[in-house]
């Protein structure tokens, strides 16, 4: 009986411990887990906060060199006033048009980069807003730009139909009844655009027309580089700015397909148009008054005058800043209206201000 109970004893003692044991186990594995879930949260946590701060230092820098610009087209006009240069016109020659390389600011880099909107075709002039009837040479001039890319002329149908108030469908256009059977449905802005990425909705448009082609980017940049919705009201161009494919399609649009590389010619050359007499005189525009102070334009048939697509100053621009901190980097765009008299309440205007990252 005896060698029993010391049995039992002994195989009992043995249970508990085992049982303690396991316990035991158990606590350290729950332990582990714990702190390994904590270290990982930790981790996380100063991920985030590492990611956060760099973003906010990618986009400080961004911001930078946004102000860089706006100081560009301040001195700029301050450049003008002075009688730095003779006339008010803008061109690639100012100081504006040097932006501003990649350059270290604290443990960043910025860039800005300042271009002319009025050197693009402006789509919402594509409808005069008095009569909402069609600005033909600039209709024309976008069905030429979308030919060249490729794509069908006809889609300037869809574009007019968008901007239009009214529901009637142009022959190659569409109007809500068919923007509201696609997957997902969404209806027509029958308004002016608020951004060019709107012709991404239009019937018609495919990313190959919009975005152009990588490999020849000098013919076909993205379409964000040719039109705006931020352009010169009545659909002028500046021919001091503009880049040769929007040169050419203006330019055959009204019939004078020489004045495209002229353009171009005057722009590798330093030699911009400075004025209306100016650009008379370079066949442009119809004089407009002669020595004895009448209109010559009276002298000419109206189916010879030229038409008046052209400018050579311009009150709108996109500065386009960018900031890089680490592997982070953000885009700022700034479309901004310039008061060209400087005796405004506000020297700039800023029209519309995006951040991408």
């Amino acid at each position: 009986m005896r060698a029993g109970l010391s049995y039992t004893a002994r195989n009992g003692g043995r249970s508990d411990r085992g049982a303690a044991l396991v316990l035991v186990l158990l606590f350290v594995v729950l332990l582990t887990v714990l702190v390994v879930e904590h270290a990982y949260e930790m981790r996380v946590e100063a991920s985030f906060v590492e990611n956060n701060v760099t973003r906010f230092e990618a986009q400080i820098a961004a911001r930078s060199a946004v102000a860089y610009g706006y100081s560009l087209l301040a001195a700029d006009l301050e450049e003008m006033a002075v009688g730095g240069r003779e006339g008010s016109f803008d061109s690639l020659l100012d100081l504006w048009a040097e932006g501003l390389p990649y350059q270290q600011i604290n443990d960043s880099i910025m860039q800005c980069r300042v271009s002319d909107e009025y050197g693009k075709l402006n789509l919402n002039a594509l409808l005069r807003p008095t009569d909402n009837e069609e600005n033909e040479y600039l209709v024309e001039a976008l069905r030429i730009l979308f030919e060249r890319r490729g794509g069908d002329p006809n889609i300037v149908d869809a574009v007019l139909d968008w901007l239009d108030f009214d529901d009637e469908v142009r022959p190659a256009g569409a109007e809500a009844d068919y923007y509201t059977t696609l997957d997902p449905p969404y209806g027509c802005k029958n308004g002016p655009m608020s951004s060019v990425e709107e012709l991404l909705l239009v019937a018609g448009m495919t990313p190959e027309i919009f975005f152009g082609d990588p490999q020849n980017i000098d013919e076909f940049p993205p379409l964000t580089e040719l039109v705006t919705v931020h352009g010169d009201p009545l659909g002028r161009i500046n021919i001091n700015t503009a880049r040769y494919p929007v040169l050419e399609a203006m330019a055959d649009a009204i019939g004078q397909s020489g004045v495209s590389q002229m353009a171009l010619s005057w722009q590798e050359n330093g030699d911009p148009v400075t004025s209306r007499s100016d650009a008379e005189a370079r066949g442009l525009l119809d004089p407009r008054e002669d020595v004895g102070g009448r209109r010559r334009t009276d002298q000419v048939r109206p189916a010879e005058r030229r038409p008046e697509v052209w400018t050579w100053s311009s009150e709108v621009f996109q500065i386009e800043g960018m900031g890089m901190h680490e592997n982070t980097m953000v885009r700022i765009q700034a479309f901004v209206w310039r008061d060209p008299g400087q005796d405004g309440a506000e020297l700039f205007r800023t029209l519309d201000w995006r951040v991408t990252q």
